[in-house]
């Protein structure tokens, strides 16, 4: 309780160092699984992805039956898109937060987190819509069309769901 407290007053690096030392030396009790949920939580309030990422897998994988495991799948997918680069850039993390919202939807599609993790997914899709399109219109200010066709024509094929669409269609033009 006294996490939440912390949380929910918005001290998430107190309730970091309350959860942390619960979360390891508090193995067996029968809230560890939400202390380590809240632990991931209260990371990714400071924005720190990585640890929240470990969290939230800890959750996914020692505590699959918890009813924090729904939610950590959701969580799971922010700190992965919060790791992800802009669409300039390499889109690993991109590509991973998709999929784990995805799954998340799939595993859990009465959870409340679907409607936030459908928007997610929209996001991502039109971050990975840019990109290519992005490529697509170097190739075609370089005058290389062939190359900048391919790109363009991957976007309406792929991702014809997205504001990228139109900018497609016109780059193909």
């Amino acid at each position: 309780p006294l996490a939440r407290q912390l949380l929910d007053k918005g001290d998430a690096l107190m309730a970091t160092e309350v959860l942390k030392s619960y979360s390891t030396s508090g193995a067996g009790n029968a809230d560890i699984d939400q202390a380590v949920y809240l632990l991931g939580v209260a990371y990714l309030r400071q924005h720190e992805w990585v640890e929240a990422q470990t969290q939230f897998e800890r959750v996914l994988r020692e505590y699959p039956e918890s009813d924090s495991a729904s939610a950590a799948s959701y969580r799971l997918g922010e700190a992965l898109f919060g790791q992800s680069r802009p669409y300039d850039f390499d889109q690993e993390y991109t590509l991973k937060a998709l999929a784990q919202w995805q799954t998340f939807v799939q595993s859990w599609p009465e959870h409340p987190f679907v409607p936030e993790a459908e928007s997610e997914i929209a996001q991502c899709r039109t971050r990975l819509a840019r990109k290519l399109w992005r490529n697509g219109d170097v190739y075609r200010k370089q005058e290389l069309y062939e190359p900048a066709q391919f790109y363009f024509k991957a976007v309406i094929d792929q991702y014809s769901d997205t504001p990228v669409y139109g900018d497609a269609l016109i780059g193909l033009a």
